[in-house]
This record gives C-alpha cells, structure tokens and sequence, in this order.
C-alpha cells in the first residue's frame, strides 16, 4: 500500500511544485558562483577577441595571398601560383556576426567563424607556423607525426591528442571527417581533399600555400594568416616583425662582404637534374646571402634539365647546396649515388651542403618544419658558409657539410 494515498491529489500537487521550487533554487544556488567565475572568463575571452579582430592586418612581403580588413569580416583571398586568377576566397567573420548573402554568396567564397577552435595540417610548415604562434593544443590532426620535432607538437601526439591522418601525399578522409576540424589546411598539390564535400558536414578546407612565395620572408609571412584563423593577428604580426628585423640584420651584414661566390643548387633524381625557378624562393635567398645563383628563368618551381645543361653552367661554382634533405651525411656518400657529382669544383673542394642537420631517423626535416618561419636563421646559416669571416661564432642549425 502506498503511504501516501491518504493526501488529497491537490495537496500531492502542491508538495511536488514546491519540491521542484527547491531543487531548481538549489541548482542555482550550486552553480551560481561557478557560473559567474567561466562567464568572467568568457566575458574575458570575448573581449580579446574583438580587439584582435579589430586589429588591422597588412601584408609586407607575400604575394599569393591578400587580406582586406572590413569592418565586420576579414576577406583572405588565396591567388592561384601560375595564372592570373584566384584558388579561393575565405571571409573570416565572428561567430556572432551575419553577412549579406550577396557577399558570402559568390564564386569561390567560403565562410569561416573566428576564432576556429581546431585545425587539421597537411604540411609540415602549417604545424609549424601553429608552434611559433604557441596554437598547438589546437592541432587535431597532421601528416607524419612521428616525424615533427617541436617538443609540445610531439607530446600531444604521444598522448594520443594530435591524430596522424595521412603520409605524404596519402591521406585518410575517414580518420580527418571522425576528427570534425573546424578547417584543413592544404596546398594547392593536395588533390584528394574536396572542399564542396567536407562543406557539407562543417569542415572548411583552406589553401595554406606558403612555399609558392618568392622570398624567405614571404613565405614566413604566412603566419598571419593562421593568426586571422584563432583571433591572433596582432601576435602574429608582432613575431613576424621581430623575424623581419633579424633577417635584416643579417642581410645587412652579408653585404659587407669582400666576395660575392657562385652557387649550385640542383641533384641528380634518376639522370634528370632538377634547377630552381628564378620566381622561386631560392634565388632570393643566395642573393640576400651576397652570392650568385643561376637558375631556370620564368618557373617558380624547380624544373627539370640535362646534366651537359648544369654542369656547362655549373662546374666551376663555388658551393653547391641541396634541399633534397634525405640522410646522406658523407661526401663520399654523396658523390657514390651519381657518376656526375664528382665532376664539380665544389664537390673536389669540399664544399657540398645539405639542409638535413635536423633530420629524424623516420623523415622529419626541421628545415621544412620550423625553417618557414625562421628565415633569420637559415640565412644567418648560408652567411656562415659563404662567407664564415663575417658569423664566427655562429654554428649553423639547418645546414649539414658533408665530411
């Protein structure tokens, strides 16, 4: 029998409304202090965000990319690298904001709310532009992840925290759509990421194509764009602008100088030597270290020419360096893997360099890592060698010389 049968149904009313009046004054009551603590917080939070979003970004040196900064939404537009056209264009808007759809509406024009909260790379030079802004807690997922060498980047992936989802050029849609990334970042070679697709199920794509740029400091200058992705532009402007001045200095005193030496750069891959395009980041980097280079006029990549071509060119240059990176350590090394090498005055003379001194036994290359965002460093390393007089006490952190 139940005790309670001998209350009128009125009465059992007005017991359970009141019985709910203390539960729910009770809760608040619970709650309350904790509440006001994490809306402060937001509040906080809120805050700076709107004052970064206001912070007028501007480019100095990158070409493939534009920011125009309105009012209420940052518009990024990615230019194609080789024609006069754009891959796309991302208006970056508050998550409170609400555009006219004549602006979002528009050919290749992709919405993204800031501050993104998480973030899939495809590239080694996009995880470490997130390390030099501190944004690696963010990462859910990168390519190769037994091979990065920043300390925080690989502590989160042995804890299970930043996914590996693909190798190489090999990607795992499955492993990225589990993850639901705000954005991934591509470049413009990665060709089985369809944007439309990951649309529909909230995952923006972005094309993050800093090594098209034709300088060092361009390409280092891409960091600004994952500080418009978190709302931290102003940072990155900062930090860039510190790097700016460093790799100045170091220009600067390149130039004083006595000698302005000739340069290689070009590997033998199954007998085609490939040569830096003259649009390429490359020449500018061995002229801001006061050498000289030839290269492959009108490309911004590196193409493809015979060895009777490079060695016309080249057999009497000074240094030859490589960006092949690998794990050849030795000069002996080297010169087995091709009849031609030995050829060279730079390679009879000793002076044959690899960008591989931070090299991980599995592949990961610090130079294509961090290096992006350190020009500084990797000029400071080729003044070093070509002209070793100026830095003597400078120890070059890229650049390996083969014994």
């Amino acid at each position: 029998m139940n005790q309670f049968n001998f209350i009128s149904d009125s009465s059992k009313r007005k017991i359970a409304s009141s019985f709910m009046k203390i539960i729910i004054g009770s809760s608040f009551l619970l709650f309350s202090c904790k509440d006001s603590n994490t809306n402060a917080k937001s509040d906080t939070s809120i805050d700076e965000t709107a004052a970064d979003f206001n912070f007028e970004t501007k480019l100095k040196h990158a070409r493939k990319f534009i920011v125009n900064n309105y009012a209420e939404y940052k518009e990024v537009i990615i230019l194609h690298p080789l024609q006069d056209d754009t891959l796309a264009t991302y208006l970056l808007v508050p998550k409170a904001t609400l555009l006219p759809d004549k602006i979002v509406k528009q050919e290749k024009t992709y919405l993204i709310h800031v501050p993104i909260k998480s973030i899939v790379c495809l590239s080694s030079s996009h995880v470490g532009a997130l390390a030099v802004l501190g944004l690696q807690d963010h990462i859910k997922g990168a390519t190769n992840t037994d091979g990065y060498w920043d300390p925080t980047v690989q502590e989160l992936v042995h804890e299970g925290l930043i996914k590996d989802v693909g190798r190489g050029m090999s990607t795992n849609i499955e492993q990225i759509i589990a993850l639901q990334p705000d954005v991934i970042t591509k470049n413009d070679h990665t060709t089985n990421i369809s944007h439309e697709e990951l649309l529909t199920i909230g995952i923006n794509t972005l094309y993050y194509n800093d090594w098209r740029e034709s300088d060092l400091l361009a390409r280092a200058e891409w960091m600004k764009l994952m500080g418009l992705l978190f709302c931290k532009a102003e940072l990155a402007d900062s930090i860039f602008n510190k790097t700016e001045e460093r790799y100045n200095r170091v220009k600067t005193l390149a130039l004083t100088a006595q000698t302005k030496p000739r340069v290689l750069i070009a590997q033998d891959i199954r007998g085609v030597w490939f040569v830096p395009g003259d649009r390429s980041y490359v020449p500018r980097m061995i002229e801001d270290a006061h050498a000289t280079i030839k290269t492959v006029e009108g490309a911004s990549a590196s193409l493809p020419c015979s060895f009777e071509q490079v060695f016309d060119e080249h057999r009497n240059d000074d240094y030859w360096f490589s960006l092949k990176g690998g794990t050849t350590k030795t000069l002996s090394e080297f010169g087995n893997s091709s009849e031609h090498y030995k050829k060279f005055e730079a390679f009879k003379n000793g002076q044959v360099y690899f960008n591989n001194k931070r090299v991980k036994p599995h592949g990961g290359n610090d130079f294509w890592e961090s290096g992006a965002y350190y020009p500084d460093v990797i000029l400071k390393d080729l003044v070093k060698i070509i002209h070793p007089e100026l830095l003597p006490d400078h120890e070059t952190y890229y650049w390996r010389k083969l014994d």
